[in-house]
């Protein structure tokens, strides 16, 4: 971050007392798509964007800071209540030669109308909560959520050596003293660099490191992963997962193979890569004071990876120093943010094109052979194995298949969760999926996961008694309560919180105060709609429903097109016999959001109360059609139906469901009960022969079978 100056100031602002003025602005001083515009103006050393502001009108608006120099440079906008606002349109600053040299929608979408909280105003670009935590040195937020405003403040508005190395009054005090023996007393130190050797016969070295990311890489994490701070202002060389809860490989950020789908940093990647665990730093291949590389093209990897085997065409079947022979562009293939700023995927993984086109996953062989013939780049890959044993198959596909819900999913991802050769990360995005999709054989998975060497797997695992009854959850979660970890001893806050206080005995009083600590971080994000979610879903869990609502108020107020805020207010509402309040509350969301599933299926199962019976059955229906994959709602929409006496028509929704979601238990389930009630007990019979191969162990599909053949015999 920089203040804004003649010297720091790389675009171009036109001089509002020229001749020219901002009316008339020089091309390269004005940014337009026919929606949004915006002149960039200076007078003197103050700089200025006229820009349509929150309520509509184009007004000059004050640029307070700089963020960035390459490829991008942002101007951070000031707004009432303390807000520092990043301006979605950004100056381009690459030479003219490559497209920069020119104003840009930085965005993925162009810039939005006042009031959307993607307007440069809204939610989406307050660089309070986004941006200046990793610009900057000893950030705190300063959020105060009874006045709505923000004191923020920092310590250097640069990232300098207290980002990493934490305080340095004791390293003055040593330097002042005439730097003697004992070290420069840095309060964080890094270990020196490893020795990489190669052992005899072998092209990849070794070094004495070993057992995952050290202080190093925990040191880099906050400031490169997808994560949400969970510790105002989070001291340095812990493990991130003790200030932070990382993102997993969700649906929507990342491919099921782990391969970057969004902007997620390199952190989440970087874990899911051999080199994490061989005990690779990132120093290895970055100058962290120069921020630069080590080496220039495949040098920076031949510490490690000697060049006579992997640096020639023999290894990657491509001419040398071309572009397509460089070691990053089948291992780290690039990904394109903020429109111009190209990402390297930090994951290390061989490409796989058959592993890709069985999962709908990107990969760098299909990415530069699209139009290859059937069978050329699976050839191509064996060529590069060689002689070696065939790969096991990729967890890549049990992630795919605990998406999709295909058959045979819980047990893929059971054996994926519990197998140690597996990336951490992964493991706990298979129980996240398990949890979603569990089977009787589940148990048993959580369980041992709960002891896991990794904090990220045993958040994972307690996060899965959720929907645990009381005992189970004090049996087995309490314990976590200890965890050395904080993001560990949060879930199990969470999860413990509904349970009365005399069934935790003498870890009555621990959880108490674990509840105060969780409460007090979770109020850092009071800013942010899905901060004040968190809280009233923890209110709610320890039955304090006038808090809860408030928070619930207080999202829909910062955020009021959040859904998922209005959805749970309109739960709220239900439980304390406010349906119509309730029902206001989901039409206004689908006014302002349009046509969105999941309130259209709350605005249904509230209508189905009311007995409106009409009303209902057309919301139902339009979640089911917009949701085609979630057999929740096309559940609903068929029992609705069903209700109304159009058995037809229930049966039909939920055989079209039943062959385009072949591992959805629910819909084979009440397939097989409506199958049951017209007393076709063949189709019955059928569905539930699916069930019993879906879930072997579930004594429901006993009960179900049971059922059947006593209507047979009673039939008969």
């Amino acid at each position: 971050m920089q203040v804004p100056t003649p010297d720091t100031v790389l675009g171009r602002f036109v001089d509002a007392g020229s001749e020219a003025g901002a009316a008339q602005a020089p091309d390269d001083t004005r940014f337009s798509d026919g929606t949004t515009t915006a002149h960039f103006v200076r007078t003197g050393h103050d700089y200025a964007v006229v820009i349509e502001g929150p309520d509509g009108e184009a007004a000059p608006q004050r640029v307070a800071w700089l963020l960035g120099v390459d490829p991008l440079q942002q101007v951070l906008l000031e707004a009432p209540g303390g807000r520092l606002q990043a301006l979605e349109i950004a100056w381009d600053t690459r030479p003219e030669s490559l497209g920069g040299q020119r104003w840009f929608a930085s965005g993925l979408e162009a810039p939005a109308p006042p009031g959307d909280a993607m307007h440069w105003s809204g939610l989406a670009w307050n660089a309070n909560h986004m941006c200046i935590d990793c610009h900057t040195t000893g950030f705190e937020k300063g959020y105060d959520d009874d006045e709505a405003r923000f004191e923020s403040r920092f310590a250097e508005s640069r990232v300098g050596c207290e980002a990493c190395h934490g305080q340095g009054a004791r390293h003055v005090a040593w330097a002042e003293a005439g730097a003697g023996e004992g070290g420069p007393a840095l309060a964080v130190r890094f270990p020196e660099a490893a020795a990489f050797a190669f052992p005899p016969g072998e092209a990849i070295a070794r070094s004495e490191r070993s057992g995952g990311p050290g202080v190093e890489v925990e040191t880099c994490a906050p400031c490169h992963a997808r994560r949400l701070r969970i510790e105002e202002a989070p001291a340095r060389a812990r493990p991130l997962a003790d200030d932070h809860q990382l993102a997993l490989l969700r649906e929507g950020l990342y491919h099921a193979n782990g391969a970057v789908r969004d902007e997620v940093y390199v952190y989440g990647s970087f874990l899911q890569s051999r080199m994490a665990r061989a005990g690779v730093q990132c120093s290895d291949c970055h100058d962290p004071h120069r921020a630069t590389l080590r080496a220039e093209g495949n040098a920076v990897c031949a510490p490690c990876h000697q060049p006579t085997a992997f640096d020639t065409p023999t290894h990657h079947l491509h001419e040398k120093e071309s572009p397509a022979g460089q070691c990053v562009t089948c291992h780290m293939p690039e990904s394109v943010f903020m429109g111009i700023d190209a990402r390297a995927d930090h994951a290390f993984r061989v490409p796989d094109p058959d592993l890709a086109a069985r999962i709908g996953a990107p990969d760098p062989c299909t990415g530069c052979h699209a139009d290859a013939a059937p069978g050329f780049l699976s050839e191509g890959t064996a060529r590069m194995r060689g002689e070696r044993p065939p790969r096991a198959p990729h967890w890549g596909e049990a992630l795919h298949a605990g998406r999709m819900g295909a058959p045979g999913a819980p047990t893929a991802l059971r054996h994926l969760a519990t197998d140690d050769d597996v990336p951490g990360i992964a493991r706990a995005t298979a129980l996240e999926l398990l949890s979603g999709q569990p089977d009787i054989a589940s148990g048993e998975t959580f369980v041992a996961a709960l002891a896991d060497a990794d904090p990220l797997v045993r958040a994972a695992a307690v996060a899965a008694f959720q929907m645990a009854p009381p005992e189970v959850r004090v049996r087995y979660v309490v314990p976590l309560l200890r965890d050395p970890v904080r993001s560990v001893r949060f879930e199990a806050i969470r999860v413990l919180a509904p349970v009365e206080p005399e069934a935790l005995g003498e870890d009555a009083d621990l959880l108490a105060r674990g509840w105060a600590e969780l409460v007090a971080a979770e109020r850092e994000h009071a800013d942010r709609p899905d901060g004040q979610l968190r809280l009233a879903r923890l209110f709610a869990a320890r039955g304090d429903d006038a808090a809860a609502e408030d928070a619930l108020r207080e999202a829909l107020r910062l955020e009021p097109g959040f859904v998922a805020a209005a959805v749970n207010l309109a739960d709220h509402l239900r439980r304390t016999g406010r349906d119509a309040e309730g029902e206001r509350i989901l039409r206004t969301a689908l006014a302002r959001v349009g046509d969105e599933a999941v309130l259209h299926h709350a605005l249904g199962l509230l209508l189905v109360r009311a007995d409106r019976d009409a009303e209902a059955i057309a919301s139902l229906e339009r979640a089911a059609d917009l949701a085609p994959r979630d057999g929740r709602m096309i559940v609903a929409a068929a029992l609705a139906r069903h209700e109304a006496g159009d058995p037809g028509a229930a049966l039909a929704r939920l055989e079209s469901a039943r062959t385009r979601l072949p591992g959805d238990r629910r819909i084979r389930d009440t397939l097989a009960r409506l199958y049951l009630g017209a007393g076709d007990l063949e189709a019955a019979r059928e569905v539930v022969r699916e069930l019993a191969a879906l879930a072997p162990a579930d004594p429901q599909v006993g009960r179900l079978r049971l059922e059947i053949e006593s209507r047979a015999e009673g039939g008969s």
